[in-house]
């Protein structure tokens, strides 16, 4: 891994869109966590780093999409998530220091497959899989765990008073 590794003490935030990021439970989605076209990481705010819930609103909205809230995720907590999803097919997650000159707080949650680095593409299949791997399943199985733990503290900004739900 590179020499961008976040400190497992930090947090990070995952920008919330409405209404796909929230199942009708009210609860993060799956969709929360998908990796677009060729995208090695899913993004997020380093919430250490002055400013960074602007560079999250700075994120664009749209007429179907619009800013909902944050989940808050330890940078630890994402580490432990890692998983054996088959015999030999382990899936580790790490977290690296994507800041630009005008998203200082940007961060990327990275997924590591063997010694691979999955990436999405239009069809949301993760390459290159061994043969026999299901890339629908490893897909849902990540997003899954993404999901249950940025449940655990969703700041909603459409509330009034801005209270974590669980």
């Amino acid at each position: 891994m590179s020499d961008k590794r976040l400190l497992d003490a930090e947090h990070v935030a995952r920008a919330i869109f409405l209404p796909a990021m929230l199942d009708f439970n009210g609860k993060i989605s799956l969709a929360a966590f998908t990796l677009r076209h060729n995208e090695g990481y899913f993004s997020v705010a380093r919430m250490a780093v002055e400013g960074w819930i602007d560079d999250i609103k700075r994120i664009p909205s749209s007429a179907t999409r619009q800013f909902g809230g944050y989940c808050k995720m330890g940078v630890g907590d994402i580490r432990n998530l890692g998983f054996t999803y088959s015999e030999k097919n382990e899936v580790a997650f790490d977290v690296e220091d994507k800041a630009t000159t005008t998203n200082k707080s940007h961060a990327g949650i990275m997924l590591l497959f063997g010694e691979n680095t999955l990436k999405g593409d239009k069809e949301a299949v993760l390459k290159p899989l061994p043969t026999g791997v299901s890339a629908t399943g490893l897909l849902m199985l990540i997003q899954s765990k993404l999901s249950q733990l940025a449940g655990q503290a969703y700041i909603s900004t459409t509330n009034e008073d801005n209270k974590e739900t669980r």
